[in-house]
């Protein structure tokens, strides 16, 4: 399949002449939410949950190459700066959109086996993640952390655990991650004051 980079304004009119009931906000606020929320199911290698929102190509090639999408218990928080469409495509009438995102990962080195230089450490990196609308309607009513039922918030689009207070994103389009490539790795930098995260 191939992509082609168009500027956004193309971009735009394009998916929703093809989507109209596709609001793209919508899928960028969804990329900032479950990337940290797929971090961490890659993290402990939870393939249940990671199925829910990757395909199992995608959950292979991040657990056997963990040192490029920073896959590390040492993690300690990851925040997604911005997201924005890159791409669309369609292949035998699904729609595949790209978002590039640059992901924030910090760690906290006061929780760490081993502490080398003293200083805690963050890294941005810069991902496109390629989504593939999902035809399999989901519907979420327990909480993916622990399993207690989740209220859902109509006005912000998300469902909240009444035990933990995870919160997860319903999309009125389910997307599925198809492909995650990291375009620029930029290595590790010291934060020297330590603050809270």
């Amino acid at each position: 399949m191939e992509f082609n980079n168009i500027d956004n304004e193309n971009l735009s009119l394009k998916i929703t002449k093809n989507m109209p009931d596709m609001n793209i906000d919508d899928l960028l606020d969804y990329t900032k939410l479950v990337i940290p929320q797929i971090h961490h199911y890659f993290t402990y290698e939870n393939k249940e949950k990671l199925k829910k929102y990757c395909n199992d190509e995608i959950i292979t090639k991040v657990l056997e190459d963990k040192f490029t999408y920073r896959i590390s218990k040492d993690i300690d928080n990851i925040r997604v700066g911005f997201a924005t469409i890159k791409d669309y495509n369609e292949k035998k009438d699904i729609p595949y959109i790209k978002v590039y995102t640059s992901v924030f990962f910090f760690d906290d080195i006061s929780n760490n086996e081993y502490n080398l230089d003293g200083y805690d450490k963050y890294w941005n990196d810069n991902w496109t993640i390629t989504f593939e609308k999902n035809t399999e309607n989901q519907i979420i009513n327990k909480c993916p952390n622990c399993g207690a039922f989740m209220d859902f918030n109509n006005s912000k689009h998300m469902f909240t655990c009444e035990y933990c207070r995870n919160s997860v994103y319903y999309s009125k389009i389910d997307w599925k991650i198809v492909d995650i490539s990291v375009n620029e790795i930029n290595y590790n930098n010291n934060i020297h004051n330590h603050q809270t995260i």
